[in-house]
């Protein structure tokens, strides 16, 4: 403490000493504020030590074997404060200059008002240098959000060259229980939306300053949906599903040829079903102004715009039913139908909305497939899609006029995007008719337990498990537990069951084998002859990605490469799509 203060003393008088030396007026004012400061600062150091070493002197003086407690206990808290006071003047140096200095007053505003003040306004407005795109899929079962950014300095198509920085997937639960009538199958638009702002607020783009780009939705397609533009969040109905079957063989014999490609679960079939049923009653559909799929509803509340014109994507119209991009009938509901890409709105008054997306499409656009290269995606449904230019036409599709429903196509043509379609093998059967058959074994399971102790999730693990050891298949088997759009009659089926080959049934691994080896052979016996050309398969879908016995099923029945990607679906290409506009 001496030396300091010896030191101290020192400081000021050689300060003193260099002011009366300087003749520039200028300087003269500095080396004043720097004396100034520095006799503050001694001081302090006076103020705030002597206390300090007076208390320290007198506690080597004091008895403390003496019972003199009350004593000491004040002595005690008096060191205790006179210690915070010499610590805590090592820490005030800032505000004692700010006290006795005027110029070092000014000198501090001009740099945090004027400099850094500025450097952050500057910041606040300019653009980012990197931009963020955000991808969402609703989907049958659940809904997945994807946001991606791009590291390089313009975005780039190449998967490497992009970085998903937010990922997230929610089950929504929605599905509505049918007791009456078991051939709808219909889904909960409050409890999908509750589900979407759980994954907006998740991912962190509700802040106002987290810098998007664009948003792009994706969704489930064929599926339909009304709501009123007035009331967007409160006067709307049901989702109407693709696995839908309320459409009838013969409700479909009433209508004209030109609607003879309609399948029960398309949203064009699905509004003429509806219309159907109001002839003679009170017209229910007069509540509504919009319609569309799931995807084109969460896009319209995002916009927050209830005047914006209703729109839909070629590739859902396509889904509904359209030829050659347009509507075969017209109706008031039906939106106009406009390319991928178009601007439907804005979210926060300038982040701009697309159109909503097919989750096919999406899907094999997150792996940026080359020429002759599939891509196979297995989620709830199940679809193999290989890319070709649009002025080519090689597969029968259900949407020519001239189709008849006895020549129906099991591929079809469908868009895509940049003047390039889709030749697709869609199938109905995928995911889900497994984890139908994984419900059944637990349903069995309950039944013969009273309780179930086993999960759902174990179960998977062990059915897959034991799928991978299972040495054979069982011949004559189907999995078409949903039928086809193009052979509605398909059914799950095991025929030719004799008592030699029962040893099959008893190994339940086999049975599981032999769905996953139907569910890829399906795949590529409706893709026809097209699957020959392909060089490499390119795997995606959250059955396939979680499903071991599915990935060895797929590399046994093809001759060519197969990669499969982890990271790619429809939420990442919806993400990636909207990062290059």
């Amino acid at each position: 403490m001496t030396i300091t203060l010896a030191f101290s003393l020192l400081a000021y008088h050689n300060v003193r000493r260099v002011i009366r030396l300087q003749l520039l007026v200028i300087r003269q004012r500095l080396t004043r504020q720097m004396a100034v400061m520095t006799l503050a600062r001694v001081l302090v150091l006076i103020v705030c030590g002597l206390p300090f070493i007076c208390s320290s002197l007198w506690e080597l003086n004091i008895n403390t074997h003496e019972d003199n407690y009350l004593e000491l206990a004040i002595f005690s808290l008096i060191s205790s404060i006179l210690d915070s006071v010499f610590y805590a003047n090592f820490a005030i140096n800032f505000y004692v200059f700010l006290m006795v200095s005027s110029r070092f007053r000014r000198q501090v505003k001009n740099v945090l008002l004027r400099k850094c003040w500025a450097l952050v306004k500057t910041r606040r407005h300019e653009t980012p240098s990197y931009m963020y795109s955000v991808g969402l899929d609703i989907g049958t079962t659940s809904c997945k959000i994807c946001v991606v950014t791009s590291s390089s300095s313009s975005s780039s198509s190449s998967n490497e060259s992009n970085r998903v920085v937010f990922t997230e997937q929610i089950t929504h639960n929605a599905h509505i229980i049918q007791n009456e009538f078991t051939s709808f199958d219909e889904q909960s638009t409050s409890k999908i939306l509750e589900t979407v702002n759980i994954l907006l607020e998740k991912s962190g783009i509700l802040n106002n300053d987290f810098p998007i780009k664009s948003i792009q939705i994706c969704g489930q397609m064929h599926g339909f949906m009304l709501w009123s533009s007035k009331s967007s969040r409160t006067k709307v109905s049901s989702l109407v599903t693709w696995q839908d079957q309320r459409c009838s063989t013969e409700f479909f014999s009433t209508l004209g040829s030109s609607l003879a490609h309609l399948r029960t679960g398309y949203g064009l079939a699905t509004l003429l079903w509806l219309i159907n049923e109001q002839n003679g009653k009170e017209d229910k559909l007069m509540e509504y102004d919009r319609a569309g799929t799931i995807a084109d509803y969460i896009a319209t509340i995002l916009c927050e715009d209830s005047e914006m014109k209703s729109q839909i994507s070629t590739q859902m119209a396509t889904s509904w039913g359209a030829l050659n991009c347009q509507w075969p009938i017209e109706h008031r509901l039906l939106p106009t139908i406009v390319e991928p890409g178009t601007i439907i709105g804005y979210w926060k008054t300038k982040v701009p909305v697309y159109v909503a997306l097919g989750d096919l499409q999406c899907s094999v656009f997150s792996c940026q497939p080359d020429k002759n290269q599939c891509v196979m995606n297995i989620s709830t449904s199940a679809q193999l899609a290989l890319t070709v230019d649009r002025e080519v036409s090689t597969v029968s599709s259900p949407q020519n006029d001239s189709l008849s429903s006895a020549s129906v196509s099991s591929s079809m043509r469908v868009p895509y995007f940049d003047s390039k379609d889709l030749l697709v093998a869609a199938s109905l059967n995928g995911g889900n008719i497994l984890s139908a058959f994984v419900q059944l074994i637990h349903s069995w399971h309950v039944s013969l337990y009273n309780v179930s102790s086993l999960s759902l999730d174990s179960l998977w693990s062990r059915l897959i498990e034991l799928g991978l050891h299972s040495s054979s298949t069982i011949e004559n088997f189907s999995a078409a537990l949903f039928g086809e759009r193009h052979d509605p009659s398909m059914a799950a089926s095991i025929t030719n069951i004799r008592s030699m080959n029962m040893a099959q049934l008893n190994d339940i691994g086999v049975v599981f084998r032999s769905m996953c080896r139907w569910i890829i052979k399906n795949l590529f016996e409706m893709l026809g002859r097209e699957s020959l050309t392909m060089e490499c398969v390119i795997g995606t879908g959250s059955a396939l990605m979680r499903n071991d016995v599915l990935q060895r099923e797929l590399k046994e029945k093809v001759k060519c490469q197969v990669i499969f990607e982890e990271n790619s679906d429809a939420a990442y290409g919806a993400a990636l799509f909207a990062l290059m506009r």
